[in-house]
């Protein structure tokens, strides 16, 4: 009996861990980007670096305060883009501070947290999927161990 509870736990934390990590990446890469305000940003530094990735730096401002962020770019956007050139930038009315380039990927993957939630991006990107896949492996192992103790009682 305790081991059916147990086995019933586990599979509650799964499921609360994969609808935590859901939810977490939602909010990370998707929501913030739908429902974000398009603003317009100037770039002030273009860069490559060693492996050829196009980055771009630029900057916005939101109510009297003027945020910095760089974003990795397209090889196309980067071609095109010039010190003091206009940009579109989308940022998180959740937390102005995140922000992206619309059409461009990526985004603030160097966010400390996922705006308007307490999660951290290393909590829902590294910490999570590793919980996931522990509490999976304990999962099998005990529906493993109950049927081969339900053969050997037989």
């Amino acid at each position: 009996m305790k081991i059916i509870q147990l086995r019933n736990g586990l599979l509650l934390l799964e499921v609360a861990l994969i609808a935590l990590f859901i939810y977490g990446y939602y909010r990370w890469t998707i929501e913030w980007r739908l429902n974000g305000t398009v603003i317009r940003g100037e770039v002030t530094e273009t860069f490559r670096v060693d492996d050829g990735s196009a980055f771009v730096v630029y900057q916005y401002a939101v109510d009297g305060m003027t945020y910095s962020r760089i974003h990795r770019v397209h090889d196309d956007f980067y071609d095109g883009t010039g010190v003091g050139q206009m940009i579109e930038v989308i940022y998180s009315p959740a937390d102005v501070s995140v922000s992206g380039i619309p059409g461009q990927g990526g985004g603030d993957f160097d966010v400390p947290r996922i705006p308007g939630t307490f999660f951290d991006v290393r909590f829902v990107a590294y910490v999570l999927p590793v919980l996931i896949l522990v509490n999976l492996m304990a999962l099998i192992g005990l529906v493993v161990f109950t049927r081969r103790q339900r053969v050997l009682i037989k």
